[in-house]
């Protein structure tokens, strides 16, 4: 099974959104 680009993004977006609600709690819970 071939993956194309848009698929591979699409795939990695909830990833990358749940981890920059990680940084940002972060960021909170540090006082930044």
């Amino acid at each position: 099974m071939d993956l194309g680009l848009p698929d591979v993004a699409e795939a990695l977006r909830p990833l990358l959104q749940q981890t920059q609600d990680h940084v940002m709690d972060l960021r909170n819970a540090l006082g930044a």
